[in-house]
């Protein structure tokens, strides 16, 4: 059969093409330190409560997954609540309530506030290089340096942790906003 000499246009009885709408495909969550904070999420809740917030979890899963730990007064209630809406954080819940972990929550958090603080850094020194004030940058950037060293001493205090927590979850909830 000839092809036609110009496209086929839409509309007639047929209507306009159905709109397309492509969503961005979301890598899937890989076991490392943001699992483990989950973790430590569901297996001690008081921990959770104190140390941790959304913005420290980078991946949108497992940031979804810790928001709906947080709003929820059960693991169960959680995996019940996204079971419909996002399926995946309650795939992710499911699998991660009947793991069990042999990391203390203190190595899992100090953990994921090297990988934050190394991401901000990276960030902060991105920025520098393009400011207009590149000096203003260097306060914030000592003081993560100094506290990144002093989280890898074997001496570490949880106070430090708890500081570089903070920090880092303030920094992070101030650009997520732009």
């Amino acid at each position: 059969e000839p092809l036609p000499s110009e496209p086929p246009e839409w509309g007639g009885d047929d209507g306009p093409p159905p709109a397309v709408h492509v969503v961005p495909a979301v890598p899937p969550v890989r076991d490392g330190v943001e699992t483990e904070a989950l973790r430590v999420a569901i297996n001690d809740p008081d921990i959770s409560a104190k140390y941790l917030n959304e913005s420290l979890f980078a991946h949108p899963t497992t940031r979804a997954a810790f928001v709906a730990l947080q709003t929820w007064p059960s693991v169960g209630e959680a995996v019940e609540a996204t079971a419909s809406t996002d399926p995946a954080v309650a795939d992710l819940l499911r699998r991660l309530v009947v793991e069990t972990s042999e990391a203390q929550w203190i190595d899992v958090l100090s953990r994921l506030a090297t990988e934050v603080g190394r991401t901000v850094l990276a960030d902060l020194e991105a920025e520098t290089r393009v400011a207009k004030d590149p000096l203003a940058y260097s306060a914030s950037i000592a003081w993560l340096k100094r506290t990144l060293d002093q989280l890898r001493s074997s001496k570490a205090e949880v106070e430090t942790l708890e500081q570089l927590l903070d920090w880092l979850g303030d920094r992070r909830r101030v650009t997520d906003q732009g």
